[in-house]
């Protein structure tokens, strides 16, 4: 392998790896040099598991659940925005869309 090529390690194996760093005596550099990674390496992935929990190792580009929610909500509010306003009145209640804001016709308003 050249010194250049950028090793990828799965989620398993860091998984494993921050809970053999847990549990039992081992040091972090002998588990680091039993999984052929660098102490530094296997640092960080504890670092990341302790700060961020089961949102450590999600991978390249997908969203932790709370980034996932707000952009659906940001997703479905361009929607909303985008359609005209007499249609959502028109679902919610068929007389809110042909009556006044009195809630009478315009036309048979008595002043």
């Amino acid at each position: 392998m050249g010194k250049n090529t950028k090793r990828v390690f799965d989620k398993e194996l860091k998984i494993e790896a921050v809970r053999l760093s847990t549990v039992g005596d081992r040091t972090v550099s002998k588990i680091a040099e039993s999984l052929d990674i660098h102490v530094s390496v296997l640092t960080k992935w504890i670092r990341a598991n302790r700060e961020k929990g089961s949102d450590a190792f999600r991978g390249q580009g997908k969203r932790t659940a709370l980034e996932e929610k707000v952009w659906r909500l940001r997703l479905q509010n361009k929607k909303l925005e985008q359609e005209p306003l007499s249609r959502p009145l028109r679902r919610a209640s068929p007389s809110l869309s042909t009556r006044s804001a009195f809630g009478l016709y315009a036309s048979k308003a008595k002043w």
